[in-house]
């Protein structure tokens, strides 16, 4: 003889498949997303002044790491190099990137290379104070 009952067994189990699935492509996405983050190329502190002008489109910018590297988009060139693409592109104003406690004679070496190469304009970038 059957009994009828009103009771229903209920499997509340949690299938582990697509769980470890997901969490496999949250990891993946977060390792690869933090392969692709940029990362700085030459970490300067500038100078703070009251204002800052807007320069001219026809501009170069130098960049002098603390060590005394000259960087010129982006990339680490020679003096000589500096130079020639000085004389080369012949820019109407050359901006000097130079953290504030690059030694003197370092920047002043650029600006000698910027006269002797023809340019008279140059300037020195800075951060505006707040």
């Amino acid at each position: 003889m059957k009994l009828k009952t009103n009771l229903k067994l209920k499997c509340n189990i949690i299938d582990p498949v697509p769980v470890v699935n997901v969490m496999i492509l949250l990891v993946l996405f977060f390792v690869l997303g933090a392969c692709f983050m940029g990362k700085p190329g030459i970490v300067l502190s500038l100078p703070r002044v009251e204002q800052t002008d807007l320069y001219q489109a026809d501009s170069m910018a130098v960049t002098i790491a603390g060590d005394g590297k000259v960087f010129l988009a982006g990339k680490e060139i020679s003096g000589r190099e500096f130079q020639k693409a000085l004389v080369d592109k012949r820019p109407q104003l050359l901006i000097i990137r130079a953290g504030g406690g690059l030694p003197h004679g370092q920047v002043t070496r650029i600006i000698g290379w910027a006269r002797n190469a023809g340019i008279e304009r140059i300037a020195i970038a800075a951060e505006a104070e707040e």
